[in-house]
């Protein structure tokens, strides 16, 4: 599985349609060791992991967000600028800094799965926040 994740390759991700058809679930990152001993994750690394129903969120929820960022999202979670862990619900945090700093959320599904569930811009004063409160760190 580990050699597979570094052989992912950037693409442009549709929503295919709303079932739960596996074939129109993607993959568009890796979960990397590097990450996985920075963060201090119990995990094996592993494909991210994309469905019609986490862009759906990610639609609804930060449309804006969506439309000028999703195309980035494979190089976001391949190059971040800086890696976390939310403190609360143990997601995992990636961030990008285009001309804004863009965040993409990635959560383990209770199948073991790894998906980006959610994509937004965040500050310069919360991105600072979070590298202060210890669970942020940039990566290179």
């Amino acid at each position: 599985m580990v050699k597979y994740c570094y052989e992912i390759k950037q693409q442009k991700v549709f929503i295919m349609s709303k079932s739960s058809n596996k074939a129109s679930i993607k993959k568009i990152g890796c979960l990397t060791k590097e990450h996985i001993v920075l963060l201090g994750l119990s995990f094996e690394p592993s494909p991210i992991l994309i469905g019609p129903s986490n862009q759906q969120h990610m639609l609804n929820e930060h449309p804006d967000d969506y439309s000028n960022y999703f195309d980035q999202i494979a190089e976001i979670l391949k190059t971040p600028d800086y890696i976390g862990k939310h403190p609360f619900d143990g997601s995992i945090k990636y961030i990008k800094s285009f001309e804004e700093h863009v965040l993409v959320a990635v959560r383990v599904s209770s199948a073991g799965k790894f998906f980006a569930r959610s994509i937004y811009t965040i500050n310069a004063e919360k991105l600072e926040h979070y590298i202060e409160s210890g669970n942020t760190f940039k990566i290179g």
